[in-house]
C-alpha cells in the first residue's frame, strides 16, 4: 500500500501496485506481518543511510535501526516533528 503515495500519473504504476496486491491479498497474516517488518526495515535502513535529520535526530533518542525485530518494535522509532 504504501507504493500507492508513489504512483505518478500517466504512468503504468497503478498496475504494479495492483499486481502487488493481488498477489499478496490471500496471503496468511503471518507472511503478511514479515512483509510488512521487511519494508519497514528497508526503509528505515534507508534514511538511516541516505538522511543526516533522521539519523541525527534517532541517534540523538537512541535509536538504531537493528533495534527492529518485530512490528511490536515500531514504537522504539522516535516521532519527528516540525
Amino acid at each position: 500500500m504504501l507504493k500507492l503515495a508513489l504512483l505518478d500519473v500517466g504512468s503504468n504504476s497503478i498496475h504494479m501496485v495492483l499486481a502487488e496486491i493481488q498477489a499478496t491479498e490471500f496471503l496468511p497474516r503471518e507472511t503478511l506481518r514479515d512483509n510488512q517488518l521487511r519494508r519497514l526495515r528497508e526503509i528505515v535502513d534507508f534514511a538511516w543511510a541516505h538522511s543526516p535529520g533522521y539519523l541525527d535526530h534517532w541517534r540523538s533518542h537512541g535509536f538504531a535501526p537493528d533495534q527492529l525485530r518485530t512490528l511490536a518494535d515500531v514504537h522504539r522509532i522516535p516521532f519527528v516533528t516540525k
